[in-house]
């Protein structure tokens, strides 16, 4: 599992831990549906996914992973509840309402299994782990990562916080091309490049943002194919993005200019 981690990813193992664990510390899996997902944007492009259980595809309806549950007690909250809850519980496999299997704390004889609330509705609901995450306590590296985030919290909010950061910012490049002051200070994996030395006179990208804007904002034919059009959609230009039938004639029209 780590092996398989570091090969794709190029995280450490310490780092998938505290990724995973962060995430699944909010929020919930959308599994409730028993009957699925229903139909696909090919067969009902107006309403895909809505899922067979009702007709909004939202909430209790939902159906998209076909997992189904929170996986801390209150899952609005920071906390590192999801660490502790993986060593402090036996968990046993059952097929989840969504008809995927999942796990769930064992009800021991007198005991009774820790619960949220719901996130539609009233009432509470059982929390749940999903494979991927009881294979955190099975290898004994990634074991030994969950108990040290289980006791600190700390440790875990710093090691999350700096994960997080590259992931979203490792394909950007060279510090020197992050904006703004809140940016953490460089890290190791962005200074694999040095800063692009600038050709000529910079742009002021302030005047290009003010010139698209104003484009976007302005019909300048009144016809499919004003500019504004051709800047908001032509990223569906790309040819293996799916377009809804309806708009299929205009972006043709648009990808052509």
């Amino acid at each position: 599992m780590p092996q398989i981690f570091i090969f794709i990813k190029q995280r450490t193992d310490r780092e998938n831990v505290a990724l995973i664990g962060g995430g699944h510390t909010f929020g919930k899996t959308h599994g409730a549906c028993p009957d699925g997902a229903g139909p696909s944007p090919a067969e009902n492009e107006d309403n895909p996914y809505p899922g067979m259980c009702g007709a909004t595809g939202k909430g209790v309806d939902a159906f998209t992973s076909g997992f189904e549950g929170p996986w801390t007690s209150h899952p609005t909250m920071w906390d590192n509840e999801y660490m502790k809850n993986l060593l402090d519980y036996e968990w046993e496999a059952r097929v989840g309402p969504g008809g995927k299997h999942q796990w769930r704390v064992v009800n021991n004889e007198g005991g009774s299994r820790p619960r949220a609330p719901k996130a539609h509705g009233n009432g509470t609901t059982d929390i749940m782990m999903l494979t991927t995450d009881i294979a955190l306590v099975m290898d004994p590296i990634y074991r030994t990562y969950v108990k040290e985030f289980a006791t600190d919290i700390d440790s875990f909010s710093k090691a999350f916080a700096e994960v997080w950061y590259k992931l979203t910012s490792r394909d950007i490049g060279p510090y020197g091309r992050c904006a703004g002051q809140d940016i953490p200070p460089p890290q190791p994996f962005q200074n694999q490049l040095p800063d692009p030395a600038p050709e000529g006179k910079t742009i002021d990208w302030s005047l290009v943002e003010e010139v698209l804007h104003d484009l976007i904002a302005t019909d300048h034919d009144g016809n499919d194919g004003t500019v504004g059009e051709f800047l908001r959609l032509s990223w569906q230009c790309a040819r293996y993005v799916s377009v809804p039938r309806r708009f299929s004639h205009k972006i043709s029209s648009l990808c052509t200019r």
